[in-house]
């Protein structure tokens, strides 16, 4: 029995044993049969295992009779993902798409909805939509729903271009007549949601916006229109509904009156995790443990970006709140201590271990190797003099460190000052121990364990001890409650 409630390690997993093995068990059905993802550009924005790691590595097992149809808009991270897979551009003036457009906008219009507004005028109001979307679907559908909820009649479809630009121009103006009032009552929160790439809770939104709670509600009602929210009352967050929107926004030039600057939206997200970090722990919300490091960076406040890293605490929560995997880089030559972890870790205590063995010897990171550094919950870092004089490691926890990704250090024959300038003060695996005195790969691992939380020694820095003698407890920098995957990379 699959048991399809319980809970997998992966979400890769699930969609394995639950898709893909049943899938290849049936008999091929008559006709295609057709799984769809919409918006599969928007996993970039999410930590851990996305929709779109699932796909890459599970639909080329499918049977030819179950496809995937995803959507995504042509953008190069995701595209050189997804070159595993065939892609098709779906052009807009492409004559089948023209086609299915004008099927969409008559079923539509049909509907009891719209029948009382449009009246004896069906056929001229679906050329007219048909006419200004060009081809394209969302512009369709958003005209349908202003024509159904009343905010755009009849007649002020004869006002519109051809553009989406034109809809949310003309949309906005009547929405938000008064310049002034728009940007000193709603333009803080559409900054702080343009400049977040993930939806935002409530809480993080009033702090960010400077105002008070209620105020943040009437206002974020009043924009219902142009917002995505999930969820209902604490647990609701908040996004602009469609990338576009944010495009157009933050685009001076075509936003005119409406432009909201996207760094002062970075600089108050900052400022609202700063704040809600100094609060105390039991003020940490999730959005702060996941996201606080990488707003910080963002707005260029390296030196809160730092003590929020170096606090044990806080990284104890983060990393058992977070739902990506662990990623330890290591030079060739650490080798040894890499497959000690590798064993203590994987085989000992079922950690599950990637060991990537790509050349590293390219100008940039692949996509996936980028993305699954940005995604990680933490590096794991094996400090050596081979790993600080060389190029790619190096990189490999720079580039994790410029997206707010927590690094751990583990010090195999090197003293916590020969850290990069950047990285002085974070608490390290191994502290006090150098060239003459270097643990056994063994104990290392075993150190790295505790500070997992995959034994029963101590969690985080509280009550951890550090000796200089090998073959003793050494301080377990940070805190995980249980096994996730760890992805090593020669």
């Amino acid at each position: 029995m699959r048991r399809p409630e319980a809970r997998r390690i992966t979400a890769s997993d699930a969609f394995r044993e639950l898709i893909v093995e049943p899938s290849l068990t049936l008999d091929a059905p008559t006709a295609h049969r057709l799984i769809i993802i919409d918006s599969l550009d928007e996993a970039q924005y999410h930590d851990g295992e996305t929709v779109l790691d699932v796909l890459v590595a599970q639909a080329g097992d499918l049977p030819n009779w179950l496809r995937i149809v995803a959507t995504t808009r042509p953008e190069a991270p995701i595209m050189e993902r997804l070159r595993v897979l065939t892609a098709f551009e779906l052009r807009a003036d492409r004559a089948e798409n023209q086609e299915d457009l004008r099927r969409y906008i008559a079923a539509r219009i049909q509907a009891d909805e719209l029948v009382a507004r449009i009246a004896s005028d069906a056929d001229a109001v679906g050329q007219r939509i048909s006419e200004i979307a060009d081809g394209n679907f969302l512009y369709a559908k958003l005209l349908l729903d202003a024509l159904e909820d009343g905010s755009v009649p009849v007649e002020g479809l004869v006002q519109l271009t051809p553009k989406l630009a034109g809809f949310y121009d003309s949309d906005l103006r009547r929405s938000f007549p008064d310049p002034d009032a728009y940007l000193s009552g709603y333009a803080p929160i559409m900054r702080v949601l343009s400049a977040s790439q993930t939806p935002l809770p409530f809480g993080i939104i009033v702090s960010a916006a400077g105002v008070g709670a209620e105020i943040v509600y009437h206002r974020l009602r009043a924009l219902r229109h142009y917002l995505q929210v999930e969820g209902a009352g604490d647990e609701a967050t908040y996004a602009l509904f469609h990338a576009s929107l944010q495009d157009w926004l933050t685009d001076r030039d075509t936003a005119g009156d409406h432009w909201i600057d996207s760094d002062k939206g970075v600089e108050a997200l900052a400022e609202a995790c700063w704040r809600q970090y100094q609060s105390g722990s039991e003020a940490w919300s999730d959005y702060l443990l996941l996201h606080g490091q990488y707003h910080l960076h963002r707005a260029g406040r390296m030196s809160q970006n730092t003590e929020m890293q170096a606090d044990s605490i806080f990284q104890a929560r983060r990393i058992d709140r977070h739902p990506g995997s662990l990623f330890i880089s290591y030079s060739h030559g650490d080798a040894e201590a890499a497959v000690a972890i590798e064993h203590v870790l994987g085989e000992e205590n079922k950690y599950r271990l990637w060991r990537d063995h790509r050349i590293h010897w390219v100008a940039e990171f692949p996509a996936d190797y980028g993305k699954a550094l940005q995604s990680a919950a933490a590096v794991i870092w094996l400090v050596s003099r081979r790993s600080l004089s060389s190029a790619w490691v190096n990189r490999e926890w720079a580039y994790p460190w410029g997206h707010g990704v927590t690094l751990i250090p583990v010090l195999l024959d090197c003293r916590p000052e020969d850290l990069p300038d950047e990285l002085q003060g974070l608490a390290a695996i191994g502290a006090g121990v150098g060239p003459d005195c270097a643990l056994s790969p063994d104990v290392l691992a075993r150190s790295l364990l505790t500070s997992l939380g995959g034994d029963t020694g101590p969690r985080g820095l509280d009550g951890a001890t550090r000796h200089d003698g090998p073959g003793e407890e050494h301080d377990g920098a940070y805190g995980m409650t249980s096994p996730s995957s760890v992805n090593t990379a020669t």
